[in-house]
C-alpha cells in the first residue's frame, strides 16, 4: 500500500514536470527564475524573455536533447528547486546545476548584460539572436578569415 501510494505521488510529480515544461508561459516563467536565482536584481522579461525562452526550449530542454525522462527530471526538480521557499532551502544537483549553467551562459551571450554598468532593476535586453549559427562569432577580438 505504502509503495503504491509513492509511486502515485512520483507519477503526480513527473506529470507536474511534464506539465510545467508543456505550457509556454510556464517555460518562460522557469527560464526567468534561473535567471534571476543567478543573476539578481535586473529585469528581464516581455518579447525578449519570451524569444529567449523558446530558443533555450526548442533547443537545450527538447526532446533531442536528452529525452522525455531528462525534461521531466528537469521540470520536477525546478518547480522544488526555483520558486521562492525552495531557493533557500534546496540546493541544485549536479544535472540541475549543469542545465542552469547552460541557460545563463546563454543569457549573458545573447543580451545586453555586459554592455552597461551593472544597477539595481535594469532591464536586460535580447540584443542578438542566441543561435551562434544565426548571430555569428560575438566576441569582438575574434579574426574571421
Amino acid at each position: 500500500m505504502l509503495l503504491a501510494g509513492g509511486g502515485a505521488a512520483a507519477a503526480l510529480g513527473a506529470a507536474g514536470g511534464a506539465a510545467v515544461l508543456s505550457m509556454p508561459a510556464l517555460r518562460r516563467r522557469l527560464v526567468q527564475q534561473v535567471i534571476y536565482r543567478h543573476v539578481p536584481g535586473i529585469v528581464f522579461d516581455g518579447d525578449d524573455l519570451a524569444g529567449f525562452a523558446d530558443h533555450i526550449n526548442a533547443t537545450l530542454l527538447s526532446r533531442r536533447e536528452g529525452g522525455l525522462r531528462r525534461l521531466i527530471r528537469y521540470g520536477v526538480g525546478s518547480v522544488a528547486m526555483h520558486s521562492a521557499p525552495g531557493r533557500r532551502l534546496v540546493q541544485p544537483s549536479p544535472f540541475m546545476a549543469e542545465i542552469d549553467r547552460e541557460i545563463v551562459s546563454s543569457f549573458f551571450l545573447c543580451t545586453d548584460f555586459w554592455q552597461e554598468p551593472r544597477r539595481p532593476r535594469r532591464r536586460v535586453l535580447l540584443v542578438r539572436s542566441p543561435d551562434p549559427y544565426e548571430a555569428g562569432c560575438s566576441n569582438p577580438l575574434a579574426i574571421l578569415a
